[in-house]
């Protein structure tokens, strides 16, 4: 049985109809054709309130649609499920509250997509001092695919900092 859906989840009457139903949207979003995408993107446009479970439904093995979809179609989801299309943002516990603010727990969906800026830094800091030469950084912004411009505004061309490096980065 597919956990997640229920007859308050979708409009399907039941059973064998809603399998197909299902079925058919795991494949949609595992599908990289654009029109698949295009698809994707109508019937989301047109379930918004229902975007979250979507996303969310979970086949047999426990695989969430949002995990299994392609990067396209992930995308879109998150644009309709995540806070700026990328934080999942818990509602129901807050970190801190006071007469004029919540303050509310978030996940960054987008973080394990991105490199990992410090230990990019130390792959390249060759002799290890905590400081990336001119021709280290050259290399950085290269194998990251970072203008080396942006990085050299920290510090005129001289050496940067880790500090200053992972700032540049962001």
């Amino acid at each position: 049985m597919v956990r997640g859906m229920n007859s308050e989840t979708h409009d399907c009457a039941s059973g064998t109809e809603m399998w197909h139903t299902f079925y058919s949207w795991m494949t949609l979003v595992a599908e990289t054709d654009n029109k698949c995408v295009d698809i994707v993107t109508a019937i989301l446009d047109a379930r918004k309130d229902d975007a979250q479970k979507l996303a969310e439904l979970c086949d047999a093995s426990g695989r969430r649609v949002v995990d299994i979809a392609t990067s396209q179609c992930k995308k879109l989801l998150l644009s309709y499920t995540q806070f700026c299309g990328r934080y999942a943002v818990f509602l129901n516990s807050s970190e801190h509250r006071s007469a004029t603010s919540v303050v509310l727990r978030a996940e960054d969906y987008c973080q394990e997509s991105q490199p990992d800026f410090s230990k990019s830094f130390d792959q390249f800091d060759s002799d290890k001092d905590g400081f990336l030469e001119p021709k280290e950084l050259g290399k950085a912004a290269q194998s990251l695919g970072i203008c080396v411009k942006l990085l050299q505004v920290c510090d005129s061309g001289k050496a940067v900092s880790r500090h200053e490096f992972l700032g540049a980065c962001k």
